[in-house]
């Protein structure tokens, strides 16, 4: 029993990992067709942007992972 509860989280583990991988090369690869320069951006940005910016990632990070983790 234990090892079926093993599988299933390095299973899980690993889903949230590569979903996470091709979200991170989806937004990248957006960004370089765009032609959309985020370190320019980072630099200028005011601080209410950045924030912004950094609490949707965040949002976004949790419920891809709890979408993952709930299938």
């Amino acid at each position: 029993m234990t090892d079926i509860i093993l599988i299933s989280t390095l299973l899980k583990l690993g889903l949230s990992l590569l979903a996470f991988a091709c979200a991170w090369g989806g937004l990248r690869l957006f960004d370089i067709v765009t032609g959309f320069d985020f370190k320019n951006w980072i630099k200028h940005a005011d601080h209410r942007s950045i924030s912004n910016y950094l609490g949707f990632r965040q949002l976004a990070i949790c419920i891809l992972f709890g979408l993952i983790l709930s299938s």
